[in-house]
């Protein structure tokens, strides 16, 4: 299994950290998770917790607190403007509720916070200040789940709750007015 091992990316780091989301992907440190998954802000971390003996889920945003998991306006790079901060936010997507971190570009000239979330596929909740944004995935998902099964919003909220933590589903906090 590795856990514990030296990480291959040759630092003194060592391996503790899984994506179950991605096909294949090796252990690591969460470093080298976090470099892996750029572009893949939805993938859970699972960290191995020593004391414990197990994997702990965790949003690939709370691994190190200055890294936004989401870095909007640059291709998934930092912005370097002085302005820019980093945002809490609980994005919805197939496989759970996350909480998150974005970053919004604020160099001159930038797109708003709504046109930059809707380019990077995210369906802000609100247009005013958002907190809360949908994939486009999500949303395409239970459009077809709703056609053929006749599945409610309130059921399909209920589905993701379960996926993101299926033994206490009532501790994942979102505020979505339809549940």
């Amino acid at each position: 299994m590795h856990v514990g091992e030296a990480c291959a990316c040759g630092g003194s780091a060592k391996r503790t950290t899984r994506c179950r989301d991605c096909f294949c992907y090796e252990i690591s440190c969460s470093n080298c998770f976090i470099n892996a998954h750029r572009n893949l802000p939805t993938h859970w971390a699972e960290v191995w917790d020593f004391s414990q003996g197990f994997f702990i889920r965790h949003d690939i945003a709370m691994l190190q607190e200055d890294v936004a998991s989401i870095n909007l306006g640059h291709y998934g790079q930092p912005c370097h403007s002085a302005h820019a901060t980093l945002n809490i936010f609980e994005v919805i997507d197939t496989n759970g509720i996350h909480k998150t971190k974005i970053r919004f570009c604020t160099c001159q000239g930038s797109a708003d916070r709504t046109e930059q979330l809707m380019r990077a596929q995210l369906f802000p909740a609100t247009i005013a200040q958002p907190t809360m944004a949908f994939t486009f995935r999500v949303l395409r998902q239970f459009h077809i789940h709703h056609l053929e099964g006749k599945e409610s919003v309130h059921d399909f909220i209920g589905a993701l709750h379960r996926l993101s933590d299926n033994m206490f589903p009532q501790r994942i906090p979102v505020r979505l007015i339809f549940t």
